[in-house]
């Protein structure tokens, strides 16, 4: 159980921002099912990850987090300050909505079991 605890609260987290609707105030307007689909898709990354227990891949997953995270919020800004509508900076906006959610659990464990010392232990 303790070697799962950062993907336990990770998971909280992304639930947490979910259920309170933290999403809706920064601008996006399908936060809702992307955040369960991504969550989805960030818990069966994260079990793989703990599966093979490789430090690269954890790595890995956090560096394409950041990456998704800036290519997202560029194409965000694209569409948003566009005049006319911009369908391909809107669908890498939302694609990639639904990435930074699949992509924030497992980086959200990685960096919680850094943190909390009781989780290096196994059961």
């Amino acid at each position: 159980m303790k070697k799962h605890l950062p993907l336990i609260i990770a998971i909280l987290l992304l639930a947490l921002a979910y259920f309170t609707g933290c999403s809706k105030y920064i601008g996006l307007a399908w936060y809702g099912k992307a955040t369960l689909i991504g969550g989805a898709g960030g818990i069966i990354l994260a079990l793989a990850a703990y599966w093979f227990n490789k430090n690269s891949l954890n790595i890995t997953l956090i560096a394409l987090f950041a990456i998704t995270a800036a290519i997202t919020y560029y194409y965000a800004r694209i569409f948003i300050d566009s005049a006319d509508f911009e369908p391909t900076a809107g669908f890498v906006w939302y694609i990639g909505y639904h990435i930074g959610a699949a992509l924030f659990i497992p980086t959200a464990a990685y960096v919680l079991q850094k943190i909390l010392p009781q989780s290096a232990s196994t059961d």
